[in-house]
Order: C-alpha cells, then structure tokens, then sequence
C-alpha cells in the first residue's frame, strides 16, 4: 500500500509540474505575442511619425523656398527701372548651395533640396525661347559674388557645354545637349546635382512635367 501511495503521489507531482510547465510556456508564448504586437505597432506609429515629419520639412522647405524667390523678385523689381521692367521676365535658376546641404545629409551632393534657387530677369516672351533663354542663362554659371557668399556653387559653364535645342510635348520637355568635351560626364553627385540643376530651373515653367536630356548619356556618371 505504501509503494502504491508514493506512485500516486510521484505521478500527482508530475501531472502538477506538467500543468505548471505548461500554464508556463503558455504565458511566455502569450507574453511574447503581444511584445510582438506592440512592437509592430511602435515600428508602425515610428514609422508614420518619420514619414510625417518627412513630409512636414519638404514642405517647409517648399514654402521657404517660395518665399525666399518673392523676396528676390521684389528686390530685382525695386532695384530696376520702369523701362527695364517693361522687358524684364523674372525667373529661377536653381543651383547647388554647399551651406544648404551639410544641413539636409552627411553625404556631400546628395540632397536635391540643396540646389537652391537665385533669381534673374530674362527678355524672352514666348514659351520656348523663355525656357530656352532661361536653360542658356543656367549653363552659364553666372553667379554673383553675394550668392557665392551665400554657398551657392555650380560646374557650369563648361566649354563646348550648350544647349541645342529643345521640344515640349505632351508636358515631356526634351533638352539637346552639345557636349562635344564630355563635361557633363563624372562622378555621381557631380552629375547629380548638375542634373538636378536644369530640372528644377526647366519644371518652373507652366505646361513642363518632365525633363528628358539628350543624348542619353548627358549627366551620367
């Protein structure tokens, strides 16, 4: 009777660590599925918040940029006389500003928001030659030495570098290059921010969705 009593025993210890073990493994795998779940949901929230705040600065950064080009039209129209303004169409050019930039990202040349806008007066009245003039005025390089103050750089001009001609379809703006030295083939972020440089300065204009270089080869590394 006493080795029946201690296997009932032995065998009511075991069921009991079972059922413990079990109620055990059972509380870790509920336990660890709602970690999971709450760190998705943190992952996600993260993420929105990113991704808001993202948005949030682009926007800024559009609004500032817009303001900062009506305070430059305003200067150039106060500093011009009633006759010039007659003739004067007011445009962006958008160059590259190395102050800008090692705000936006440690790496050099990689941020299009960096390719800033300076304001200039054009003659030109019709579409194409106001896009074309405009292009041509961007090639040049012109900057003056308050906007070099300022940390605005670019490659351009470069010589045999310009624009041959240009078309407008469909909101596709195809630009011709003559590029007979190469000099808009190099590095990566040289050709990058030179590329960036004519599309903002081209997508300014009305009817102007894309911008297409040719040749194809045009501001590749």
């Amino acid at each position: 009777m006493g080795k029946e009593d201690n296997v009932k025993n032995f065998e009511r210890r075991v069921r009991t660590s079972v059922k413990s073990m079990t109620l055990l493994i059972l509380t870790i795998i509920i336990f660890g599925m709602a970690l999971g779940m709450f760190l998705t949901s943190a992952l996600f929230l993260q993420r929105q918040v990113v991704g808001n705040l993202t948005e949030i600065s682009l926007k800024l950064d559009e609004l500032t940029t817009d303001v900062e080009l009506l305070r430059h039209k305003m200067e150039m129209l106060s500093d011009a006389d009633a006759g010039s303004i007659t003739d004067c169409s007011p445009v962006v050019l958008y160059y590259y500003n190395e102050h800008a930039d090692s705000e936006l990202s440690e790496l050099p040349a990689s941020d299009e928001r960096a390719v800033k806008p300076v304001c200039r007066c054009v003659s030109s009245r019709g579409d194409l030659d106001l896009i074309r003039e405009t292009i041509g005025l961007l090639i040049k390089g012109e900057l003056t030495d308050s906007e070099r103050s300022a940390g605005f750089l670019t490659e351009f001009p470069g010589e045999g570098f310009e624009l041959k001609d240009l078309e407008l379809s469909d909101g596709i703006l195809k630009l011709v290059f003559d590029d007979p030295y190469f000099f808009s083939s190099g590095g990566s972020a040289r050709t990058f921010i030179m590329a960036t440089e004519v599309r903002k300065t081209a997508l300014q204009f009305s009817g102007v969705e894309e911008v297409h270089f040719e040749p194809e080869w045009v501001f590749q590394p």
